[in-house]
C-alpha cells in the first residue's frame, strides 16, 4: 500500500515486521551508508536480529535521539541498544558507533553531537534511519508543539514535570538529509496517531506528519489501518 507517498507494510506481528526490516535495510546499507538508530521499544527486536544475522555492514551508526543523563544510564537509549547485543556486533564488525552522552551538561551535549552529526552527514553520502512513532505523535526526541533554533541539527531541552525529561535529539532540519526512513510502529494504542497523519498537515502539531513530506519512507506495522 502506497499513502501519501508512504510505502506501509502490514504485519502479522513486530516479529514478521522486524524481519521484514531487516531484510530491507539490508538492500539499503552498505559501507557507503550511515545509519541512524532510534531508541524506544519499536525498534529493539530488530537490533537483535542485525546483531544476530551479522551480515549489515555499514560505514557508521549514530543515535537519532537521547535521554540526557550520564553515559549509558539506565532510561538512555544507548543502554537499550547494548542490551541488544547490537553494540558488541559494531564493535566486534570494526564499525564505529556515535553515542551522544558525555559527562557534560545538557546544552554543551547537545552542541558537541551536533558537530558530529554534521561531520558524518558529510562523510557519507547515504544515510538511512530506522525510527518509530509515538502515540503522540512525536518522533525522534521531538515532541509536539517544541520550538526551536532550525538552524541547528541538534537540539537540547528540559520538558519540564512532561513525560519526555532532559532530551538530545537531531531536529527536522538534520532529518531532511537522510536519503531513506524505515518506520517501525506497532499496538492498537498507536492506531488513532497513526491514521491522523495522513489528514493532518500541521506538522508542529504532529510531529509524525514529516514523513508524509519527505524523502523515501517504508512502514512496517501490525496495526490493521482503515484508510
Amino acid at each position: 500500500m502506497i499513502k501519501n507517498g508512504i510505502e506501509i507494510i502490514q504485519c502479522k506481528d513486530k516479529n514478521e515486521a522486524s524481519k521484514n526490516a531487516l531484510a530491507i535495510i539490508s538492500g539499503k546499507v552498505d559501507q557507503e551508508t550511515l545509519l541512524l538508530l532510534s531508541g524506544g521499544t519499536s525498534p529493539d527486536l530488530l537490533y537483535q536480529l542485525i546483531a544476530r544475522n551479522g551480515t549489515l555492514k555499514p560505514g557508521s551508526v549514530a543515535l537519532i535521539d537521547e535521554r540526557f543523563g550520564l553515559p549509558m544510564h539506565e532510561s538512555s537509549n544507548e543502554k537499550m541498544i547494548y542490551e541488544t547485543h547490537l553494540l558488541k556486533y559494531l564493535l566486534t564488525a570494526g564499525i564505529p558507533f556515535y553515542g551522544v552522552l558525555k559527562e557534560e551538561d545538557l546544552e554543551s551535549v547537545a552542541e558537541q553531537y551536533e558537530e558530529t552529526i554534521r561531520n558524518l552527514f558529510n562523510k557519507y553520502s547515504k544515510k538511512v534511519a530506522v525510527m518509530g512513532i509515538g502515540a503522540d505523535g512525536h518522533t525522534a526526541g521531538i515532541k509536539p508543539g517544541l520550538n526551536y533554533d532550525h538552524s541547528r541539527w541538534a537540539i537540547a531541552y528540559d520538558d519540564l514535570n512532561g513525560p519526555f525529561g532532559k532530551r538530545i535529539t537531531l531536529t527536522f532540519e538534520a532529518l531532511n538529509e537522510v536519503n531513506e526512513f524505515v518506520i517501525l510502529i506497532f499496538g492498537e494504542d498507536k492506531r488513532a496517531v497513526f491514521e491522523k497523519m495522513f489528514t493532518e498537515q500541521n506538522q508542529d502539531k504532529l510531529p509524525a506528519v514529516f514523513f508524509t513530506t519527505t524523502s523515501k519512507v517504508t512502514l512496517l506495522t501490525d496495526i490493521n489501518l482503515h484508510l
